[in-house]
């Protein structure tokens, strides 16, 4: 199982990502970085639903988050789905591609964190419980739900 992987991304800086054991939403904000819009549209009241991830910081899937420190495998974002249930709870799965740079071969694995989330002053307060916690906002606009996490914006679009 792959736990911790060091990559170099773009401009040689090198990242740590978590994987199976850290936050989904974390290898976004590595890839991603820094999209400058912090802003969300006031929520809607009724934000339970099923969203698939379609852009991070306007990059859509896959989303290639460089390769391992030792240079022999492309790491990919592959899917991302954001469950927010009527109850207070959210379910966050993530499938991530390790692509071999040596014999084209590929990997995948998935991973969850869950947590809780309330909605205050027009917007989504989402506190993740499994997987270390953290907080992070979110609005849902119509069928679209944006994520703000760590200097990143992420797209969602809601699932019939």
């Amino acid at each position: 199982m792959l736990r911790t992987t060091h990559l170099f991304l773009a401009g040689g800086a090198m990242r740590r990502l978590f994987f199976v054991s850290a936050a989904p939403m974390l290898l976004f904000a590595l890839a991603c970085g820094d999209s400058g819009d912090f802003s969300l549209a006031p929520t809607d009241a009724n934000v339970s639903g099923t969203f698939a991830l379609v852009s991070a910081d306007g990059k859509k899937l896959p989303i290639d988050a460089g390769e391992t420190l030792d240079g022999t495998a492309e790491i990919y974002q592959t899917a991302d789905e954001f469950e927010i249930g009527g109850d207070g709870q959210w379910t966050e799965t993530t499938t991530i591609a390790l692509q071999s740079l040596i014999d084209g071969t590929e990997q995948s694995t998935t991973s969850v964190s869950t947590g809780t989330y309330t909605i205050s002053h027009d917007q989504i307060d989402f506190v993740r419980t499994l997987n270390g916690a953290v907080n992070f906002s979110g609005s849902v606009s119509g069928a679209t739900l944006t994520i703000v996490y760590n200097g990143s914006r992420l797209t969602y679009a809601r699932q019939q």
